[in-house]
């Protein structure tokens, strides 16, 4: 019996891709589609298939942040109308928590970080960091000394 080569349609093609961003198991899609593995297989390599397998990937990943999005503001509601019953402690903990969230929102630093250093420290430090380097940037006879 010889194997008969059925031309697949471009939609046949569309849905298989759709079908495997969904599910990411070739042998399910080509059980639901009637499709042979191997011909999935090969169409996995055209410019096509990846581009579909990014759009789907794409839209499931909006949708997933819209679905977080109605997480986030379903629990600030109920925090909203629980706060006045929480202990001190736990008020301190979400009010933290909410200003951290604010600021990364506004691609603020949520935290403060400092080296009390001095100027001088601060210059050996760059000595330090120049004279490492293979590739001089400063020729040494530029280099000023500073005394104290």
């Amino acid at each position: 019996m010889a194997n008969k080569r059925v031309r697949r349609t471009q939609e046949d093609k569309n849905q298989a891709a759709i079908q495997y961003a969904i599910h990411g198991v070739m042998s399910k899609v080509s059980k639901d589609t009637s499709i042979p593995r191997t011909t999935l297989i090969s169409w996995s390599d055209q410019d096509w298939w990846v581009d579909i397998i990014d759009t789907v990937r794409h839209e499931k990943q909006q949708e997933h942040i819209a679905t977080y999005s109605r997480i986030v503001d379903a629990a600030q509601a109920v925090v909203l109308e629980k706060i006045e019953d929480a202990s001190a402690s736990q008020a301190s903990l979400i009010a933290c928590q909410a200003q951290d969230k604010g600021l990364l929102l506004q691609g603020r630093p949520t935290s403060i970080s400092s080296s009390a250093q001095t100027p001088q420290q601060v210059a050996d430090q760059f000595m330090k960091m120049i004279q490492a380097s293979d590739k001089a940037i400063v020729p040494k006879s530029k280099i000023i000394e500073h005394e104290d």
